[in-house]
């Protein structure tokens, strides 16, 4: 038998026979008592974070996932983090306008039509949650314009190059469809980035909307910050080639974008 439930059985931790002798034997109904005279628990570490899966759950040392050090503590919450700053702009393919800048506009353009596509782009500042793990991210952007309707879709794709915000509203200026930054041209107009989808939102309503964004790809972020560039917004669905827009960082105060990121919590 395992009165204590530590994994070590009760003839193990008697000497062999069966009878508890104080400051020799563990106690047999103690998962925190290897041996009085130690001092110390033992018990099931696998990931050697201090923190053990065979103890109690309502002991401080419990850990409810001994295969992963970063969810040990005993209440084992996560912590939820609200960022609000950040860079973005949108470029713009119609062919008068692949040179201006939008980075000073207060709302995003994303449209789905040949020759005159626009496409956003966001990131988010991550610094101060380097090196933790993410559970999951959530993207609230608030839809100022939805003339797309029903079925209108806004797909998020990671960027792969650094580029600049700008400081225009729409004059000529960095980054832009064809120029990243000021010394920078985007590898292919439009922008640089993944086929992978990395998020889809539903913009066929005003107002805020939310979408799920990989956990994978925000965790890349927090474990190479350099490699950040943010998303690439597109429009997507039937009625995609009209205008939808959403608020950016320059929009009212009420309306700016924001990223809620659920972390682990570590116990070591």
């Amino acid at each position: 038998t395992d009165s204590d439930n530590d994994g070590i059985s009760d003839l193990d931790e008697t000497g062999g026979d069966g009878v508890y002798h104080a400051n020799v034997d563990s106690d047999p109904f103690d998962a925190c008592d290897p041996n009085p005279a130690v001092g110390a628990c033992n018990g099931v570490d696998n990931d050697d974070d201090g923190y053990f899966s065979n103890y109690p759950s309502d002991h401080t040392q419990y850990d409810s996932d001994d295969s992963d050090k970063c969810i040990p503590v005993s209440s084992g919450v996560p912590t939820t983090v609200t960022i609000t700053t950040g860079q973005d702009t949108y470029l713009k393919g119609k062919s008068k306008n692949k040179g201006d800048n939008y980075g000073r506009k207060s709302d995003l353009h994303l449209v789905n039509k040949s020759n005159e596509e626009e496409r956003g782009l966001i990131q988010f500042d991550l610094s101060a949650y380097a090196g933790q793990t993410v559970i999951s991210a959530t993207l609230h952007l608030h839809v100022e314009k939805a003339d797309g309707g029903a079925g209108t879709e806004v797909v998020a794709y990671k960027v792969f190059t650094a580029w600049e915000e700008g400081t225009e509203t729409g004059d000529d200026g960095k980054s832009n469809w064809e120029d990243a930054t000021s010394s920078t041209a985007w590898g292919t107009p439009g922008g640089d980035f993944s086929p992978n989808v990395e998020g889809i939102m539903d913009a066929s309503s005003l107002g805020y909307q939310t979408m799920d964004l990989s956990a994978s790809l925000v965790q890349d972020w927090l474990n190479n910050p350099s490699t950040n560039f943010g998303i690439l917004l597109k429009a997507s669905g039937p009625d995609s080639d009209r205008h939808t827009e959403v608020n950016t960082f320059d929009g009212p105060t009420n309306t700016k974008p924001y990223l809620v990121l659920e972390l682990s919590s570590c116990g070591n």
